[in-house]
């Protein structure tokens, strides 16, 4: 689930995107996240990760495998906008990042100034 919609089944050895998800171009933030939230249920099964499945662990360790903790911290004062383009995630993921951050005491859960850029940085490959 994301966004409250069905976007894949996954189990351990395969995912099937839904075909609204698997329509969208592999570099989409939605896609990503999704791709991101099937390799969480693969770890759940095959016990990598401790379980149940949850919907709230899933987003975290999606979030945490897109999103890195150092880089973000390095770039906190950019715009939501900014990071989820950089990082290619749903903005909403930018948001919930700054609050895991915050939640564990991390430098870079600030936010900073709408709009602000980072022009030094390098993207993340996608």
């Amino acid at each position: 689930m994301l966004e409250g919609q069905l976007v894949a089944i996954a189990a351990t050895e395969r995912a099937y995107l839904s075909p609204d998800m698997a329509r969208l171009p592999r570099g989409d933030p939605r896609r990503r996240m999704t791709a991101a939230l099937c390799l969480y249920t693969r770890d759940v099964e095959r016990r990598i990760v401790p379980g149940p499945w949850s919907a709230a662990a899933a987003e975290l360790y999606a979030r945490c495998l897109l999103i890195c903790d150092e880089d973000f911290n390095a770039q906190a004062f950019a715009s939501d906008e900014w990071l989820a383009d950089r990082y290619g995630v749903p903005v909403d993921q930018v948001v919930r990042k700054r609050e895991d951050l915050r939640r564990r005491g991390a430098v870079g859960a600030g936010q900073g100034p709408s709009g602000a850029k980072v022009s030094e940085a390098a993207p993340i490959p996608r």
